[in-house]
């Protein structure tokens, strides 16, 4: 198990409430983007008499996999996640679709550099915001390649490197820096980190090697409400910071934070970061 796993394994729930919803409509977007080729797969395999089949690589809490599901009664969805924790909450939200769906979802314990699947065994691959963690982003794009058919699509999005400038984020930071709290210290993981351009995911990709590659960079906005970015970032974003501290000083922490994020504006509480968007597709021999 990878360092990466064991973190979120160990917070699955609270990325699911706090993390989550923050990517959700992008990931969304990976499968509006997908959506004619998944259709046109599913097609094809219709007439061969078979089911289409999707991945969806580091699933999580199953944004791309349940969208799927809803949108397409007749593909087969497959979830793959390196963290149990994290597949058993796609799992139970599956279950939440109904019977029909949850039976058409396949769920797979395994890294994104060995997924553990047939060679040529899915028609989609998708995956969003998971191949900056892996430690080897190009072994994780030739194991894509292996699964999918002939002529099958791999599509993502992921972080690109920024300088963060967040105001709400600087406001807090200030305030523990002032009390002399130090965050809980991050483990050192090895992982690919965010890309530096989008020529640099295309380069990636064609030497890995797919064809008919695209690749650009788009913005991800999320506009926070005051009191939900308080508890992610002091519980989420700083790993349980929140729970470790002892009253008087945790209730001194929340206090001061939120009169400090009270002096905000609105528009300060909008989150934008550059993200890449990017497709490839298996040759056919």
């Amino acid at each position: 198990m990878t360092e990466v796993s064991e973190r979120y394994d160990a917070g699955a729930q609270a990325y699911t409430r706090h993390w989550g919803p923050v990517l959700h409509e992008t990931a969304l977007r990976l499968v509006d983007e997908a959506s004619a080729r998944i259709e046109h797969a599913i097609e094809l395999a219709h007439g061969q008499g078979r089911a289409a089949s999707l991945l969806d690589i580091g699933t999580g809490a199953g944004a791309i996999a349940l969208e799927a599901l809803r949108r397409w009664p007749e593909l087969e969805v497959i979830g793959a996640d390196a963290s149990s924790g994290m597949l058993s909450v796609a799992e139970g939200r599956a279950q939440e679709l109904g019977d029909e769906a949850a039976g058409r979802l396949r769920i797979v314990h395994a890294t994104a550099d060995e997924l553990g699947l047939p060679d040529a065994s899915v028609e989609i691959a998708l995956s969003s915001f998971v191949f900056q963690l892996v430690p080897d982003r190009p072994a994780a794009f030739r194991e894509a390649r292996r699964v999918l058919r002939p002529d099958g699509v791999l599509g993502f999005v992921t972080w690109m490197a920024t300088e963060e400038d967040f105001e709400p984020t600087a406001t807090i930071d200030d305030l523990l820096d002032e009390l002399e709290i130090d965050p809980p210290a991050e483990r050192d993981e090895v992982v690919a980190g965010d890309y530096e351009s989008p020529s640099q995911a295309a380069w990636q990709l064609r030497r890995a090697g797919f064809r008919d590659v695209s690749a650009r960079e788009e913005t991800l906005s999320y506009r926070w409400d005051p009191e939900a970015f308080l508890v992610h970032k002091l519980e989420y974003s700083e790993h349980g910071l929140l729970s470790e501290l002892r009253d008087p000083l945790r209730s001194e922490v929340l206090e001061r934070s939120r009169e400090r994020l009270a002096r905000l504006s609105p528009g300060d509480f909008e989150w934008r970061s550059p993200v890449v968007f990017a497709f490839g597709t298996r040759p056919d021999r």
